[in-house]
């Protein structure tokens, strides 16, 4: 019995006590805390922080503060507690368990906040009271937030002890606020449209005058005045030793003069440095132009002829009707071209060839005078005639001669029967007669439209055809130049503009003079018709190519495909592009006989896109193809689209050596190493990324083919761009790559196709899919008013500051979670990152903040972040105590300067080669200096050689670490070497004076594609192919183009051509190469082979040019001869094949190209071909 009433008493006390009748509530009166038990453990309730971290309430009191770190004043700062009902009670169940509650807190400081009050948390439930710092000043304040927490057993008053920081702004002081006027127009910092000094003569400097106000509310002070090259500073301030100083509200002005030293336009910055601080360097666009003339020499027998010379060129004592002429040569010294007109002669002499109206710069030209002797006496005058050389205009001499009756008289004899020119004039391929009175009908176009018509002008005689004095109606012009000399068997165009800006018949004669005796002057009357714009209809348009040319629909034009050998794979491809406003329908490819379809002919071609397909030439037998390709569309204008094609196929080369090869190309895209076939299946995935964040992916196109790979028409779905350029030919053998970027301008799921053209029959169009997620950004980093960028490059300077304070927002609509902050080395954390939470709820911000512990500390700052527990992704962006990584070190400036990849030595003695231009093309070259030492490297003074100038800005500045560019053109104004000096001054004290020679040349007729023959610059058809023999890990022939033709008797260069026998027919075949820039300076043999075919179906020869002379080729290549050899390879390399006359009729295909000292032959693929019948 005792042992049940000692538990009958136990259960008893149990119940007493769990009732609260132990013990009564605690007490919650105001410092009464509690000093025992461990809440961290064990109780009723617990307490966790917005960290997670348990709050020890009991013996082990909080050491550590709660920061709350306010930005500013007025910005609210709030932290979240959490307190759990854990319900001890519920163990004693039956007996119900209780409540527990928050309450009556008080704050060291007004600014600090607490709520709610009371807060009641259910048994086995959570509820949260916050802690708020509100400051209204910059005042700090610390120490601890108490409160009752209602537990019957832990229950008491706590203490959490907290610290409420507002960060103080950095003080700054007032500041000038510069303005820039040129006469009443304001001048914006940074302004890149140019303010323009005007045009003046070279030597006649000009200059302007620019206005500095100063808007306050401090004094500014403008110091050095940075001019560039060909300009002066009027006057001694604003400079470094002599500053201006403007008072708030006042102006003062600096004069610049334009040198005009040097011909041509100079573009380029000007600099202020001031005091502003948010226009420190004042800078701005300039620009001048200075132009040269023309220096005019006359020439007789050649001595030269002084302008107003009081000696006359004597024509001499001659007998009646004898021919007596001089030949009066005009030299042109200068270096831009000189215009002559209104040439005056005097009574009884004539100008038997006319005076030319241009010379252009470091050239001659000449016009004849002959004296009539058809009667005696002596005749006399004046000549001029007009130019525009400043200060020899007009230009005079005299004339005399004697026609003595005394003399043995020479009988009359007429020209022989047609030594004369013949003039012959065309609108495309129609003849126009001179004098006709029926109109030339130039067609019809619309209101606004821009509407031309080319005629050619051909002379069909045996001598030079003068042009002169064309005329035009009104309502035409003349676009481009009109030609003055036409050489025998050659031809020319002209191309007339027509005025459309109104409604109407625009209708009149054109006219023009020339020197064939029974078509002097030229004439023929005109009409053409504007119409009212139509209302806008879709429709497509098409364009067809072949390679980069585009093919004319019905052309008379005979497109040849070049030649393959016996049995070969020969293909060539056409690409048809829909230029239009609707889809391209295409249909029934009808193809000549010897031709067929090599994989598929497309079916519809959608808006701005391209389709290729192959043709393929059967080789199965030796022949010469031809015939017209044909096919339905529905371009309203061009149906049927029509063009004419041939192909040759000869035999194989004997003796073992290799024939002119033709095979496939083989096209393979990788991304990586994953490789993607064309397939719309075949998807290359983005990913996901924010609004405003690219992706760029790297794809490599591989050729294993046997020759070259033909690429063009890349096609991107919305949203994807190219970044750089997609290759257009791939070599056998080797890869090229080419840039895609996901532009994430607009938030989008992304999918479309991209594909591109090659000639690969097995995939004419390539096409894989690209897919992407575009999201709008989650969160926004500002510190004060700047909006940071993720990923930015731009470094956010602390400067004098010592900490930044920094805002993160989730800008989404699900909670934001923010954690792993990252810095450089010399700045940390002050506080805590981030002050509050690492969790943002919707719309929420929060902050922290970056001290700076050197100065000269920069890096990328980082952390991570992501929506409702997704992946993580990284913010980063650069900070730096100045934009130099630090404050400006007192270490020395030292420079580096560089050619590309090649650095240069001051005082160096070989020349920077700026290479071969041709007359009229600059050619620029691009130089780095690198500040390579531990201060700001200043730079000024810079000279340049006679012939070269400046066409960006010279730095001024280069801070440490840091590098920057300038860019110098060789002029090439006319023919002739440059060279000298360029120089500058540094402050780099071992380098004080930087310099180095600069060289090149410049020549007439110098392009590619362009042969210069007997002072004539002749233009050479392209060819499509380049072949390889013995090709090496070490050699390529990227970039090397050939171009070749043939000219019968003085006519243009055709790659193809049909001679009527061989006899008295002058040949000359040429060829023009852009040579691979690694072979340039390279010794190489030039090598000219060729097929002979006697007559169709009969065996071919192989003959090569050894020098001069045709040899038999046995095909080996170790036996090859040479038509030049030791040439060293030019960046453009002219060759001569052949001239003269061929000596039996039969065809021709002849190849050219250059062997290296390698035994490597590089080579056109393509013939020239010639059928003598």
């Amino acid at each position: 019995m005792c042992k049940q009433y000692r538990l009958l008493y136990y259960w008893l006390f149990l119940i007493w006590f769990w009732s609260g009748q132990v013990f009564a509530s605690p007490t919650c009166a105001v410092g009464s805390k509690i000093t025992s038990g461990d809440l961290a453990k064990s109780g009723n309730f617990t307490i966790q922080d917005d960290l997670g971290k348990y709050l020890n309430l009991g013996t082990s009191t909080i050491t550590t503060p709660y920061v709350f770190y306010s930005p500013q004043a007025g910005v609210s700062i709030s932290r979240q507690f959490t307190v759990s009902n854990i319900s001890v009670s519920a163990v004693a169940a039956p007996f119900t368990p209780t409540n527990v509650s928050v309450s009556t807190y008080q704050t060291p400081h007004a600014y600090f906040t607490a709520s709610p009050d009371p807060l009641t948390v259910a048994p086995t439930q959570q509820g949260a009271f916050v802690i708020t710092w509100a400051p209204t000043t910059t005042s700090n304040a610390s120490g601890n937030i108490e409160f009752c927490v209602d537990d019957p057993l832990y229950g008491g008053r706590f203490v959490i002890p907290v610290e409420g920081v507002v960060e103080i702004p950095d003080s700054k002081p007032p500041t000038p606020t510069m303005s820039v006027y040129d006469g009443a127009t304001q001048i914006t910092d940074g302004q890149t449209i140019p303010v323009d000094f005007g045009v003046t003569t070279v030597g006649t400097p000009i200059q302007k005058t620019f206005k500095i106000t100063n808007g306050g509310p401090a004094v500014l002070n403008v110091g050095a005045l940075n001019l560039p090259q060909g300009f002066s500073q009027v006057g001694t301030s604003p400079s470094s030793t002599n500053p201006l100083t403007i008072l708030p509200g006042q102006s003062a002005n600096f004069t610049v003069r334009f040198d005009a030293l040097n011909a041509g336009t100079v573009t380029t910055q000007l600099l202020l440095s001031n005091d502003d601080p948010s226009k420190d360097p004042f800078n701005f666009a300039i620009r001048a132009t200075a132009n040269i003339y023309p220096e005019i020499a006359v020439l007789v027998d050649g001595v030269d002829i002084a302008n107003n010379s009081p000696t006359p060129i004597n024509f001499g004592t001659v007998a009646l009707n004898s021919v007596t002429k001089k030949t009066i040569v005009i030299r042109n010294l200068g270096s831009v071209h000189m215009n002559l007109s209104n040439l005056v002669l005097p009574t009884g002499f004539t100008a038997s060839t006319a005076l030319p109206s241009i010379v252009y710069a470091g050239t001659d030209n000449y016009f004849t005078i002959q004296m009539n002797t058809a009667t005696g006496g002596t005749l006399s005058g004046a000549v001029n005639f007009t130019n525009n050389d400043p200060d020899e205009n007009p230009f005079t001499f005299n004339v005399t001669g004697t026609v003595d009756p005394s003399l043995p008289t020479d009988p009359v004899t007429p020209p022989p029967t047609g030594i004369t020119p013949e003039i012959n004039v065309l609108l495309g391929a129609a003849n126009i007669a001179d004098g006709s009175t029926t109109p030339v009908d130039l067609g019809t176009t619309t209101v606004g439209s821009s509407y031309t018509k080319t005629f050619t002008i051909q002379n069909l005689g045996s001598v030079e055809m003068r042009l002169s004095n064309l005329t035009l109606p009104a309502g035409f012009s003349l676009q481009g130049t009109f030609p003055t000399t036409i050489y025998a068997g050659l031809a020319n165009n002209f191309t007339v503009s027509i005025d459309t800006s109104a409604v109407g018949t625009l209708t009149g004669n054109i006219s023009f003079e020339n020197n064939d005796v029974d078509e002097n002057p030229f004439n023929f009357p005109v009409t053409v018709t504007i119409n009212d714009v139509p209302a806008p209809v879709n429709a497509p348009e098409i364009t067809v190519l072949y390679g980069a040319n585009s093919i004319s629909n019905a052309s008379a034009t005979v497109i040849n495909l070049g030649s393959s050998t016996l049995g070969s794979s020969f293909v060539k491809t056409f690409t048809l592009q829909n230029t239009g406003t609707a889809t391209l329908n295409v249909s029934n490819l009808v193809l000549p006989t010897g031709f067929t379809l090599e994989g598929s002919f497309p079916t519809s071609v959608a808006v701005g896109a391209s389709a290729g397909f192959g043709v393929k030439i059967n080789t199965s037998s030796i022949a010469t193809y031809s015939g017209t390709i044909s096919f339905n569309t529905d371009d309203s204008d061009e149906n049927p689209f029509t063009f004419s094609v041939s192909a040759s196929v000869i035999s194989s080369s004997t003796g073992g050596g290799p024939s002119i090869p033709v095979a496939y190309p083989k096209v393979s895209l990788f991304e990586g190493q994953t490789e993607l076939p064309s397939l719309e299946t075949t998807v290359v995935d983005f990913g996901t990324t924010e609004l405003g964040h690219t992706i760029t992916k790297t794809f490599t196109l591989k050729n294993n083919g046997s020759v070259p790979l033909n690429l063009s028409g890349l096609t991107l779905p919305t949203g994807f761009s190219l970044v750089g350029t997609f290759p257009s030919k791939i070599l056998a053998g080797l890869s090229d790559t080419f840039n895609v970027r996901l532009d994430a301008t607009t938030v989008a799921s992304s999918t479309g196709s991209l594909s591109f053209i090659t000639n690969d029959p097995n995939y004419l169009n390539y096409r894989i899919t690209l897919k992407a997620q575009v999201d709008d950004p989650f969160i926004s980093v500002t510190q004060g008013s700047t909006t940071i960028s993720n990923g930015t490059t731009t470094a956010l300077l602390f400067g004098t500051n010592t900490k930044l304070t920094f805002v993160v927002r989730n800008i989404t609509n699900a909670t934001v979670n923010v954690s792993d902050l990252t810095l450089p080395t010399g700045f940390s954390l002050s506080g805590r990152f981030l002050a509050t939470t690492t969790s943002l709820a919707a719309g929420g911000a929060d902050i922290f903040t970056i001290q700076k512990d050197s100065e000269t500390a920069s890096g990328t700052l980082s952390f991570k972040f992501n929506r409702s527990g997704g992946t993580n992704k990284t913010f980063s962006f650069p900070i730096a105590v100045t934009s130099s990584g630090g404050e400006v070190p007192t270490s020395a400036a030292k420079i580096q300067l560089f050619d590309g990849a090649s650095e240069i030595s001051d005082g160096q003695t070989s020349a920077v080669n700026f290479g071969i231009a041709n007359v009229g093309t600059p050619v620029r070259k691009t130089f780095t200096i690198v500040s390579a030492g531990y201060a700001q490297l200043n730079l000024s003074s810079l000279t340049l050689p006679t012939g070269f100038s400046l066409v960006s800005n010279f730095p001024a500045v280069v801070y440490a670490g840091l590098s920057s560019s300038f860019t110098i053109q060789m002029d090439a104004l006319m023919t002739g070497s440059y060279q000298g000096t360029l120089s500058f001054t540094t402050n780099d004290t071992n380098k004080t004076t930087f310099n180095f020679p600069l060289t090149g040349s410049s020549e007439f007729c110098y392009a590619f594609a362009n042969i210069l023959l007997n002072g004539g610059c002749f233009t050479l058809p392209i060819l499509q192919t380049v072949g390889i023999v013995e090709k090496t890990a070490s050699n390529t022939i990227d970039s090397v183009k050939f171009a070749a033709g043939i000219s019968v008797n003085q006519g243009a260069f055709t790659q193809s051509t049909v001679m009527n026998g061989f006899v008295g027919n002058a040949v000359v075949v040429a060829g023009s190469i852009q040579v691979n820039p690694e072979h340039v300076g390279q010794q190489a043999d030039m090598i000219v082979v060729g097929v002979y075919r006697p007559l169709p179906n009969l065996g071919d020869d192989w003959y090569m040019m050894d020098n001069n002379n045709p040899l038999l080729w046995d095909s080996d290549f170790s036996t090859l001869t040479a038509r030049q050899t030791g040439v060293t390879l030019q960046t453009i390399q002219s060759v001569i094949l052949y001239q003269g006359e061929f000596l039996a009729t039969g065809e021709l295909f002849i190849f050219f190209g250059y062997r290296l000292s390698d035994g490597q032959i590089i080579y056109a693929a393509d013939s020239v071909h010639v059928d003598i019948q």
